[in-house]
C-alpha cells in the first residue's frame, strides 16, 4: 500500500476513533495505557528495562486478537521490555494505519487477510508460504514489516444452525446454490465489499443472498442473530468454540476462496530488531488447537484475556 494512502487512512481513522469513543472505551484508547494490560502489560515512562523503547501492542475488535495481543505483550515483558496493550481499536482498515503512524508498534495479524488488504486487490494464491512471501514483498520499503508466521490459522467460515443445514441439505458452500436467495447472511460491514466476502461468494459460487445484515466480527451480535433466527448464515472464524458448543455446521469450501490465515506479527520497523526474537519464539509455539482452546476459555468459561494469555505464556516458558 502506498504510504500516502496509509497516511490519509490513518488521519481519517484517528478522527473516527476519537468521534466514536474508540470502540466503546469512552475516549481515545491511545491517549493513555489500557487498564486491560493487567499483568501481561505494564505501563512505564522512558525506555524499557531490557533496552529500547516501550512497546504498544494493538488489537482489532475480536476476542482472539485481544488474547493474542496480551500474549505478545506478556512475552515482551518477560524479556524485560515495557509493553502496553490497546484493545479493540476497530477493524483492519482502522488499525493497520496506526502502525504506519507509530501510534502502535505491534499487531497480531493474519497472513492472507493482511495480504489482500495491503495489495488492494484479489489474491488467488492458496499456498501458505507463498502468501507470506508475497506479504513480505508488500511490506518491503514500508514503515512496518511482518515477522515469522505461526502454524496457527484462523480462517473465515460460513456457518449455519443444524436445523438450517438439515432443512436445506447443506454440507459445503456450493450447496447454498439455489437457496441463498432465500437466506439472510450476517457479518461485519466489510464482508459486503471485501474480495473474499460476498463478492467472492458470488464470483466463485454464484451465490446471491436474500439480504446482508451488518452484525459484528464474529462476536456476540452475530452469534445471537444466528441462534435466534435473525440471520440464516453467519460469517464466523474457524477457531471459535461456539461452533462446537452450539452444534453449528461449518459449510466447507469446495471451491477455494478464503486465503491461508496464519497468525503473524505485524511490527513497526523501528522496533523490529527489539521484538523480533521474542515474537518469533511465540510464533514457533502457537498452534491452531491452542487458539481454539483459548477461545473456548474466553467464550465458554468467561475467563479474562489477560489470564488466558498468562497461562499460555507460563506453559511455554515465558
Amino acid at each position: 500500500m502506498r504510504l500516502r494512502t496509509l497516511r490519509v487512512l490513518g488521519a481519517l481513522c484517528a478522527t473516527l476513533l476519537v468521534m466514536t469513543g474508540c470502540a466503546s472505551s469512552g475516549g481515545d484508547p491511545l491517549a493513555q495505557p489500557s487498564e486491560a494490560g493487567g499483568a501481561t502489560a505494564g505501563a512505564s515512562d522512558g525506555a524499557s528495562e531490557g533496552g529500547g523503547e516501550p512497546i504498544t501492542v494493538g488489537s482489532v475488535d475480536f476476542n482472539e486478537n485481544v488474547i493474542l495481543a496480551h500474549i505478545y505483550a506478556g512475552a515482551l515483558e518477560s524479556e524485560g521490555m515495557t509493553a502496553t496493550v490497546e484493545e479493540r481499536l476497530g477493524n483492519r482498515e482502522a488499525v493497520v494505519p496506526l502502525i504506519e503512524r507509530g501510534d502502535i508498534n505491534v499487531l497480531p495479524e493474519y497472513s492472507g487477510a493482511l495480504l489482500a488488504f495491503l495489495a488492494e486487490g484479489e489474491i488467488e494464491e492458496t499456498d501458505p508460504q507463498v502468501v507470506v512471501d508475497q506479504l513480505r514483498e508488500q511490506t518491503d520499503g514500508e514503515d512496518y514489516t511482518v515477522l515469522e508466521a505461526s502454524e496457527a490459522q484462523d480462517v473465515d467460515v460460513l456457518v449455519v444452525t443444524r436445523e438450517t443445514a438439515e432443512a436445506n441439505d447443506l454440507q459445503v458452500v456450493s450447496d447454498l446454490e439455489g437457496v441463498a436467495d432465500q437466506l439472510v447472511i450476517g457479518g461485519p460491514a466489510e464482508l459486503e465489499t471485501r474480495p473474499n466476502g460476498l463478492p467472492g461468494y458470488e464470483r466463485e459460487y454464484g451465490l446471491q443472498f436474500a439480504e446482508f445484515r451488518t452484525t459484528d466480527a464474529a462476536g456476540p451480535v452475530t452469534i445471537e442473530s444466528l441462534l435466534n433466527g435473525d440471520i440464516d448464515v453467519a460469517r464466523l472464524f474457524s477457531t471459535q468454540a461456539i461452533i462446537e458448543a452450539e452444534d453449528l455446521v461449518v459449510l466447507e469450501e469446495d471451491v477455494p476462496l478464503q486465503l491461508p490465515q496464519q497468525v503473524i506479527p505485524l511490527v513497526s520497523t523501528s522496533v523490529e530488531d527489539q521484538v523480533a526474537e521474542t515474537l518469533n519464539r511465540v510464533s514457533s509455539e502457537l498452534t491452531t488447537e491452542q487458539l481454539t482452546a483459548m477461545n473456548s476459555a474466553f467464550e465458554n468459561d468467561k475467563e479474562d484475556a489477560t489470564d488466558i494469555a498468562e497461562e499460555w505464556l507460563a506453559d511455554h516458558g515465558f
